[in-house]
């Protein structure tokens, strides 16, 4: 079975509470303070619940614990970050967050989620508003949904350029509106920039209202989340450290050659301290066998990898100059 979620929402709180109400706490103790005021007891604190606790984050900032911050006019509350997340906050190396990007797709989809429950692994998946929405692909939300899995906004249309505010909110409101009875029991909207594309005009457009006043709409959105492993092939005195899916379909690398790239750069994060964030594409049938590959050798490994869906990890939340 996969690991449980363990209040994993209640953590995100804590962290909301860490970087707004107390402002002055260590991250660790505050988280404390979270759990000891009840917040690590619910399994699911519901959308709403969720929703009022970031807004008195974004509000409160002056009133509680923050009254430094609160002089400071050109600070404002950052749902979606201005630089793309490389990984969680204070979260154990043996993580392991497998995210699938640009589906869902009919077939290949299906055969990674087979993959992941055949090792009790959750997966999370950042899918493209306009494949999603088809007959075929709200059924395999729906399973995503049921099965634990992360259900992610990748924006409707897959665009890598936006021409202006009202374009890109558009996109980020369709594909939420699709996946909105697929998202997690907090509601909250992991999001993925399409290419990884990201910047601090977006960054202002969904934060900031034009009157500079915070944009709520987009208070339960989570990221731009990044990735640390699968970005790219790196080779070394000869020796693949890392690989990409997509530059191994394109070069004819073996899905189990392609695995071991990825093997090896979530074997080095983890010597690192640092956490995985796998990024992998549910666009091609070899994405598949190669996850086989990553999940037999690392079950199988001394190392205990623990392989979650992003909200049971603690991600940024921060005042920041937009």
């Amino acid at each position: 079975m996969p690991l449980g979620r363990n209040s994993c929402q209640a953590l995100r709180v804590d962290q909301d509470m860490a970087m707004g109400f107390y402002g002055p706490l260590s991250q660790g103790a505050s988280a404390c303070l979270g759990r000891a005021l009840g917040f690590g007891s619910a399994p699911s604190l519901g959308s709403a619940f969720a929703f009022v606790l970031r807004l008195m984050c974004a509000g409160l900032w002056g009133f509680i614990g923050g009254p430094a911050m609160a002089q400071r006019a050109d600070l404002s509350p950052v749902f979606l970050q201005i630089d793309p997340i490389l990984s969680p906050i204070d979260e154990p190396a043996t993580s392991v967050f497998l995210t699938f990007d640009d589906g869902p797709h009919q077939t290949i989809s299906l055969a990674i989620i087979d993959v992941l429950e055949k090792y009790g692994a959750y997966g999370n998946f950042f899918v493209v508003g306009d494949r999603a929405q088809r007959s075929w692909g709200l059924p395999i939300l729906q399973r995503l949904s049921q099965g634990g899995h992360l259900v992610a906004n990748h924006t409707f249309e897959h665009s890598t350029s936006y021409a202006n505010e009202s374009a890109l909110e558009a996109s980020l409101r369709l594909t939420t509106q699709i996946l909105r009875p697929y998202l997690p029991p907090s509601d909250l909207v992991f999001f993925r920039s399409p290419g990884g594309i990201w910047n601090q005009s977006r960054a202002r457009w969904t934060n900031l209202l034009s009157t500079g006043a915070p944009d709520l709409e987009f208070a339960t959105y989570v990221g731009p989340i990044y990735w640390n492993v699968g970005g790219d092939k790196v080779v070394e005195n000869g020796q693949v450290l890392e690989q990409a899916d997509w530059l191994c379909w394109k070069n004819n690398v073996s899905p189990r050659a392609c695995a071991d790239g990825y093997i090896a750069k979530i074997k080095s994060n983890h010597a690192r301290g640092v956490a995985s964030i796998v990024l992998m594409h549910d666009l091609d049938p070899r994405t598949a066998e190669m996850l086989d590959f990553i999940l037999f050798d690392l079950t199988l490994d001394p190392t205990p990898f623990q392989f979650k869906s992003l909200d049971m990890a603690i991600w940024p939340f921060a005042h920041q100059q937009l």
